[in-house]
């Protein structure tokens, strides 16, 4: 069986979906005491058009769909428009009423002196505040979709390994139901011998030993299936198993890629990428703090009306802040400290990414020695081995023992075959998050769809 899957990174804010593509080839189970299938590069796919059978890709199109993750960021979005809209608003003005010159003594009492004046007041912003804080929204809407971006790849590469944990547990179940096939036929052969007085009959004991323990240990492989799925379901938000089976391959399996090849293309990946626009958006919150440390006018103008004379005049003023205590200089210096430390910010996240890769390619290149010498040279002759043993008892010259010693480690075998390719294929999951891509070229590895399948000559 074998996993490749791939996706598309969009650098816009109208991120697109990330497309993981899957093929439909060869996903017929493993079966216990059978060789595996000729190996190559094809990708996890529908095995059959069948509605109660789950494809990666039906997986992922779920997940984008259903992650409450990602629902968080897609409000988070809004979010970003609304403050957006913030940062375009200008001052509102200010309207006062004004009354002078009344319920005081003599020629004031009453309000036979009153000065009634309406006015109306606005601050005129200096210093491009208004266009500094545009600046900063949109790039804070801009960071808000690297973000965004970072967390689908993260939410993608949680279904993928979920869906690799569904098939592997299948996998290990039909083991298991091959293993307790084997042990059942075993007690009836050796009970056989036993009745004819070939063999003694504490190898009937051992029989029936191994017969309880494989069923035991299927049990405890279904019950894995069903954790697994559970794992998988929660990647979409929950709710019933709708399907039998997932579809799905893990043994076609491919070289790793040189390292070197992969860390160039970190360079575009959302958690390096977006370090230019969160270097801008410093250098756009400075500029605006900066722009905050400048004065603002309040002009003012309205109408004045004089009780005791009936007359009307207009009035008018301007007043300026004048600019001795608080000039904002805290938060320039905070603003200008912050910008000087982003390159040193990008450097550690890079040196994070790159470590995490050295080590995911690692594991990688380990799982994939693994299983390939599992697949082409230790179980072929552990299966050799077993078939001599099989043979060997059947004309007396092995006892059961010997035979259920050979039969174990075959099927340990099997097991850790299972277990290579499900780490390898977890390995190639992990990359491909933090390459932001396939980690295969389609060429020559990677993914092929149902589509590309059929065109194939």
């Amino acid at each position: 069986m074998n996993v490749f899957w791939s996706c598309r990174l969009r650098h816009a804010p109208a991120l697109l979906l990330l497309i993981f593509t899957v093929a439909a080839v060869g996903t017929r189970p493993v079966r216990a005491g059978e060789f595996p299938a000729e190996t190559g590069t094809e990708a996890v796919g529908p095995a059959d058009p069948a509605g109660d059978r789950l494809d990666l890709g039906d997986a992922l199109v779920r997940a984008l769909g259903g992650s409450p993750r990602l629902a968080i960021f897609d409000q988070e979005r809004r979010v970003r428009d609304a403050l957006t809209l913030q940062a375009s608003l200008r001052p509102s003005p200010e309207i006062s009423f004004e009354v002078e010159n009344f319920a005081g003594t003599g020629p004031v009492s009453g309000l036979g002196g009153a000065e009634y004046t309406l006015s109306l007041a606005q601050r005129i912003e200096l210093g491009g505040k208004r266009s500094h804080r545009l600046a900063v929204a949109a790039l804070e809407g801009e960071l808000a979709s690297w973000d965004y971006e970072t967390v689908r790849l993260e939410v993608l590469s949680e279904v993928t390994r979920a869906f690799i944990g569904v098939i592997s547990a299948q996998q290990g179940l039909a083991i298991a139901d091959n293993l307790v096939e084997v042990a059942q036929q075993d007690l009836t052969a050796v009970d056989r011998r036993v009745t004819g007085g070939a063999t003694s009959s504490i190898e009937r004991t051992r029989a029936r030993v191994a017969l309880a323990t494989a069923r035991m240990d299927r049990e405890s492989k279904r019950l894995d299936l069903t954790a697994a799925w559970a794992s998988l379901v929660a990647t979409w938000g929950g709710g019933p198993v709708e399907f039998g089976e997932a579809a799905g391959d893990l043994e076609r399996i491919a070289p790793p890629p040189v390292l070197a090849h992969l860390v160039v293309r970190l360079e575009s990946t959302p958690r390096i990428a977006r370090w230019l626009a969160e270097s801008s958006r410093r250098r756009a919150r400075l500029d605006l703090e900066r722009a905050l440390g400048k004065i603002d006018l309040v002009a003012e103008g309205g109408l004045r009306r004089i009780a005791e004379t009936g007359e009307n005049a207009f009035v008018a003023a301007l007043s300026v802040p004048l600019p001795f205590g608080d000039r904002n200089q805290g938060n320039v210096k905070a603003a200008e400290l912050q910008l000087v430390r982003v390159e040193n910010e990008k450097q550690a996240e890079v040196l994070a990414v790159s470590a995490a890769l050295a080590t995911h390619h690692a594991q990688l290149t380990a799982a994939y020695q693994s299983a390939q010498m599992l697949r082409d040279e230790i179980i072929p002759e552990a299966r050799q081995a077993m078939a001599t043993a099989e043979n060997a008892y059947a004309k007396g010259l092995f006892t059961y023992t010997d035979v259920l010693a050979v039969r174990t480690t075959y099927f340990q075998l099997r097991s850790r075959y299972l277990e290579s390719l499900t780490r390898y294929h977890g390995a190639v999951t992990d990359i491909e998050r933090l390459v932001a891509g396939p980690l295969f070229e389609p060429t020559s590895a990677s993914v092929v769809t149902d589509e590309q399948e059929q065109e194939r000559p």
